[in-house]
């Protein structure tokens, strides 16, 4: 995929990113539900931080590198949707 010089397409032309983001904003808002009030903007400019990272590092890296990037950061979400509100 992508073109010669390996460059990632746009997310939406590639169905496994598509696929990877719908996730990762999934648990992102399940996240954002569980954890207290006074905690969500902290959340909310760590994932705005964390967005600006995968746009920089996008034309650096191919589309699987991308996945990789995004996938770990679902995992970590995931995570702590899993743990946050538990206790």
């Amino acid at each position: 995929g992508g073109d010669p010089a390996g460059r990632p397409r746009a997310c939406r032309a590639d169905a496994r990113c598509e696929h990877a983001m719908f996730d990762l904003n999934r648990y992102y808002r399940r996240l954002h539900a569980k954890m207290p009030a006074r905690s969500r903007p902290t959340l909310t400019r760590a994932q705005k931080a964390w967005t600006a990272y995968l746009n920089a590092t996008t034309p650096l890296v191919d589309e699987r590198g991308r996945i990789d990037i995004i996938g770990a950061r679902v995992a970590t979400l995931k995570r702590l949707s899993e743990t946050v509100g538990n206790d």
